[in-house]
């Protein structure tokens, strides 16, 4: 089953995140909804998660080696601002 981890749960609104849950359960992924504020508790977390929801959380090379499962991670929000887009293409993980 393919995994995706909701890394900021705590900052979506409740009718965003019920959205975002029915979204994953029509195509059969299963969601885990996290409240992480330190890129250990993301490792501890999120590590066999394919994909990553992220609203506000630094996603950096030091993240991305720490998530050899993660293909892909979801900037919930406007830009990337807090992407390293070079660790993405060193780690072949879509942003």
């Amino acid at each position: 089953m393919f995994k995706i981890a909701l890394i900021d749960s705590h900052l979506i609104k409740k009718g965003d995140y019920q959205q975002i849950s029915q979204l994953c359960e029509d195509q059969g992924y299963q969601l885990s909804l996290l409240t992480c504020k330190t890129e250990d508790e993301v490792v501890a977390q999120a590590s066999d998660a394919d994909a990553l929801l992220v609203v506000y959380t630094q996603v950096g090379d030091s993240l991305l080696s720490r998530l050899p499962k993660c293909k892909i991670a979801v900037r919930l929000g406007i830009g990337v601002d807090n992407y390293d887009l070079d660790a993405f293409t060193k780690h072949n993980v879509i942003a």
